[in-house]
């Protein structure tokens, strides 16, 4: 994507494009590798509550890439433009990703439990890229840009409650697996 495409779409709002489309970037490779994660959490958890929960998130996780897609269109963005933030995001995410399989020989109980604790680092982020894409189109003139921002931002605070959610669920699992006596 060439930079002073990426700029223009910025000038309209007083923003700096470029940083607006490496932004973007990075929220949306996070967002799918956030639902890659939570369709196979889904798959491997065997506790029916965590289950439903993974289930959510991979809801949510869909619902935040077609968002952010949607805003590439609205912004005249190419949807395949994955920016070095993009890259990075992807890479965080999916070493996070990658904890389960270093489990090795534990416990279903925190088998469960490091779903979880990767669910909820990734929630975090997701919750830190809508709080940060807010703050961005707050600070935008009044503009298609701004409209943009905004609608996205509504579309991926639908699931906030899910994502902070999973703070209290965490704390729940740890304390129940913490009292609980055997194996």
């Amino acid at each position: 994507m060439p930079l002073p495409e990426m700029q223009a779409l910025g000038d309209l709002a007083g923003l700096k494009g470029v940083v607006v489309a490496d932004l973007i970037s990075a929220q949306a490779m996070h967002a799918r590798v956030s639902a890659r994660f939570a369709c196979s959490a889904a798959e491997k958890s065997k506790v029916g509550e965590l289950r439903k929960v993974h289930q959510a998130l991979i809801h949510i996780y869909t619902s935040h890439v077609a968002a952010l897609e949607s805003l590439f269109d609205e912004l005249e963005l190419p949807r395949g433009y994955v920016s070095p933030g993009g890259r990075v995001a992807a890479f965080l995410a999916q070493s996070l990703g990658q904890a389960p399989l270093l489990a090795g020989s534990v416990t279903p109980e925190w088998t469960e439990l490091t779903l979880l604790e990767v669910a909820l680092a990734l929630a975090e982020r997701s919750l830190a890229d809508v709080q940060a894409l807010a703050a961005i189109a707050a600070s935008a003139q009044t503009s298609s840009t701004r409209s943009a921002l905004d609608k996205a931002v509504m579309a991926l605070a639908a699931g906030k409650t899910t994502l902070e959610g999973l703070r209290e669920l965490r704390a729940q699992c740890l304390a129940a697996v913490a009292k609980s006596r055997g194996t």
